[in-house]
């Protein structure tokens, strides 16, 4: 754990900074600052003016920080995946996009949240295009900022109260600025769907209320289960728009909370801190500094080129304070150490003599053996391999597992594929599904000719289905031994 992180949301109109020391049982707030951005010199005078003033109270040199430039130019997508291996689904994500967003393949840095694990993987996606990240991490070193993770505002607002408030109810979480407004739909703690969008809501909160209908009903044809919410949970500046509640209680039949970060987490602060302190300006910088995205929870779009290699020095402060408890444990326990270690030596000695009396008693007339346990248990097998039932020393077959994998690898990535059957027994492989073309089908069944334990590949039917327009498909294979 690392000994202070920095939460810095920079936002079009202002920029707001919180200093967080991470402890075991409850974080507490070191500093804030936030400052006014003049729209005709930008947001980096506001950012000297922030790291001024915490600088006054907090040592900012080699602090983590965790960044963020509200949500603007962050889309976000859910995905399905027929495997949940971290490093397929970052290799294939810029792809997947590519056919829903207006830029290549190899213009977008992603992350995912993982949703759900199963036959496919479900995924929330954060994505923005790579020049706009490049932009602003080096603006942010230009000002000896370096964040280890590149967050968005709302959604890391809205994992960090899942995971402390645990709600268990479906709800919608609102973070709402003068700018636009972060949608995350949940459901027993879990978020389940992320939407960006743009625009001031201050005096369309209908608006707002009819996003969500459209969100609920789209994650219902996604998920193929119901879903509406029972709770809004605001957050932000719009929280505290005047008649934003009572419009959302009306129209959509729910009960709406503000949220309150210090309070939900339960983060200490000095009464001086406390009394500047604006929950609806200043919790998107205090969940940055608490959220902690790892590999497949959370979004840090530092991807690609731009990821943090090596992260031992969050953890600095912590491996320090270990190494010296470690330190006087050996010691106290050192003298300790040698005493035992002369007590089990004797009774090593006791307990061979023992052994070596057994094993003279089990084996009449057998000499001295240096390894008596050995040379039973080597008997042993010996007898259990003389009454061995016939077929018990054949060799297993290839293990599922291994089929899976060497499917997936070989079947080309190009080719647009639907598995609905994945059946593997002792003497082969059964795999059916649909496909774009017929051609398709002949692609799956050349890669799987590839496989080593895989022999006698024949396509057992392919049919055009009318009503998708999709090709049908069910191929075998016989299944040698492993080789």
């Amino acid at each position: 754990m690392p000994e202070k992180i920095l939460g810095l949301d920079i936002q079009t109109d202002a920029v707001r900074a919180v200093v967080v020391r991470p402890g075991l049982k409850s974080a507490a707030v070191e500093a804030h600052a936030q400052a006014p951005v003049d729209p005709e010199l930008g947001w980096e005078p506001a950012l000297e003016e922030v790291l001024a003033e915490l600088s006054v109270r907090v040592n900012l040199e080699r602090i983590i920080c965790h960044a963020a430039f509200g949500a603007s130019g962050v889309s976000f997508r859910n995905l399905n995946f027929p495997f949940s291996e971290t490093r397929k689904i970052r290799q294939i994500l810029p792809f997947e996009l590519e056919s829903q967003l207006p830029f290549k393949a190899d213009e977008i840095l992603a992350d995912y949240h993982l949703v759900e694990k199963g036959e496919r993987t479900r995924c929330v996606v954060a994505a923005a295009r790579e020049e706009k990240v490049a932009g602003r991490l080096m603006r942010l070193e230009e000002h000896g900022v370096l964040p280890t993770v590149l967050g968005v505002d709302g959604a890391a607002l809205a994992l960090t109260y899942l995971s402390t408030a645990q709600p268990e109810e479906p709800g919608v979480f609102l973070h709402i600025t003068p700018f636009g407004a972060v949608m995350v739909l949940f459901s027993d703690r879990t978020l389940l769907s992320v939407r960006n969008m743009d625009g001031d809501f201050s005096g369309r909160h209908e608006q707002l209320a009819t996003e969500i209908r459209i969100a609920s009903r789209a994650l219902e044809e996604l998920a193929g289960r119901s879903f509406w919410p029972e709770k809004a949970v605001l957050s932000g500046p719009g929280a505290a728009w005047p008649g934003l509640e009572g419009l959302l209680k009306e129209a959509l039949s729910v009960r709406v909370e503000r949220l309150d970060l210090v309070r939900t987490v339960g983060v200490s602060m000095d009464p001086g801190l406390a009394e500047a302190w604006n929950p609806f300006t200043m919790d998107a910088a205090l969940a940055l500094a608490l959220d902690q995205p790892t590999a497949s929870q959370g979004f840090n779009l530092r991807q690609g080129p731009y990821a943090v290699q090596e992260k031992w020095h969050e953890y600095r402060g912590a491996i320090f304070r270990a190494a010296v408890l470690a330190g006087i444990v050996l010691l106290a326990f050192a003298g300790r150490f040698f005493i035992q270690t002369h007590m089990l030596e004797t009774e090593v000695a006791r307990l061979n003599d023992r052994i070596l009396a057994v094993y003279q008693e089990a084996v009449p007339g057998a000499g001295a053996v240096p390894d008596p346990v050995g040379d039973l248990a080597a008997r042993i097998e010996a007898m259990r391999r003389s009454v061995a039932l016939p077929g018990e020393n054949l060799e297993t077959p290839v293990k599922v597992v291994d089929v899976l994998k060497a499917v997936s690898e070989n079947i080309p990535q190009d080719i647009d594929l639907a598995v609905d059957s994945f059946i593997v027994s002792r003497d082969g492989l059964q795999l059916g599904g649909d496909t774009a073309t017929f051609n398709s089908v002949d692609g799956i069944k050349a890669g799987l000719e590839k496989i080593p334990f895989l022999d006698k590949v024949t396509i057992v039917s392919a049919d055009t289905e009318r009503q998708e327009n999709r090709v049908r498909f069910r191929i075998k294979a016989r299944l040698v031994e492993n080789i």
